[in-house]
């Protein structure tokens, strides 16, 4: 069984948050991936995340996918971390 919901990533998604999503996806067992438009984009990958943050900065909603044996745990993790406020905004888009 997955964990799939709708999200939406926060106003200026900030450089900070993308990696520390990146951080916090990588200390599960289980799979993260964001799906939007027929993309499917490993959250595990720093590379992937930057480039699909910074072109994605509030275009809509996106699926969340967590599949695997600690998939409620990193969904706790996960949310918390999109709700947070920014530490900087725009530093997402200026620090590239």
């Amino acid at each position: 069984m997955s964990v799939s919901r709708r999200i939406q990533l926060p106003p200026n998604f900030t450089l900070k948050q993308t990696l520390d999503f990146v951080e916090a996806a990588n200390r599960f067992k289980s799979n993260v991936s964001f799906h939007s438009n027929g993309y499917l984009l490993n959250c595990k990958g720093v590379l992937g995340m930057v480039s699909f943050c910074l072109q994605f900065q509030s275009r809509g909603e996106l699926q969340l996918i967590i599949d695997g044996p600690d998939e409620e745990e990193a969904n706790a993790a996960l949310e918390s971390l999109l709700h947070k406020a920014p530490v900087s905004p725009g530093l997402l888009r200026k620090a590239l």
